[in-house]
């Protein structure tokens, strides 16, 4: 019976219409209101998402504290630990030096330098190489951690708010941007399966 009802038309349509609903429902997670993640819609995702934390930390320097300098040194031993030992750290080695620096001198770093470190990451957070990949996540994870500890010094909290949605958002478009990146028909068409889902988170 489920053969015979697979080879009708009327299937076909019921399984497009769920595929498409459980990819809008993921979609969702990352602030997305779309039926397919094509990449013009995970970009202009990317974009907007960028624009909030360039938003709101416009014009807040940020002192890292401990925690923060500890994840960009964790974020440099990931890279190291994965990156073939001839490879020299290239950005996670001087962000980490900066970071320690500004830590000890409590010297702040400018909201325009902390805006091009981030642009610089999320670059990164989308690389082929592994080493690359996990440890500009962890990166960006630490400056993200800066700038909301700077938000709440600052007294600013509903800036704070708004960083920590897209944060989240970001985090869940990584994911999607990773299941959407995976072979078969379905992720051609934008189409999202519940197992590149799960693999990619």
């Amino acid at each position: 019976l489920r053969k015979a009802e697979a080879g009708t038309a009327g299937a076909g349509r019921i399984d497009e219409a769920q595929a498409e609903a459980f990819t809008s429902t993921v979609l969702k997670t990352a602030g997305i209101d779309a039926k397919r993640a094509t990449p013009e819609v995970l970009d202009d995702a990317f974009a907007r998402i960028g624009k909030v934390f360039d938003d709101v930390t416009s014009g807040v320097d940020v002192t890292p504290d401990a925690a923060a300098v500890t994840k960009m040194s964790v974020a440099l031993n990931t890279f190291k630990q994965l990156a073939p030992k001839n490879s020299a750290p290239p950005i996670f080695g001087s962000l980490n030096k900066e970071f320690v620096q500004a830590f000890r001198l409590a010297r702040p770093i400018p909201a325009s330098t902390l805006k091009v470190w981030r642009s610089n990451l999320s670059k990164l957070t989308t690389s082929a190489d592994t080493a690359t990949r996990e440890a500009a996540i962890e990166a960006l994870d630490a400056v993200d951690d800066a700038m909301s500890a700077g938000l709440i010094a600052a007294g600013k909290p509903e800036a704070v708010k708004a960083l920590d949605i897209a944060r989240g958002q970001y985090r869940n478009l990584l994911a999607i941007m990773g299941a959407a990146s995976r072979a078969g028909e379905g992720a051609r068409l934008g189409v999202l399966s519940p197992q590149a889902v799960r693999s990619a988170l």
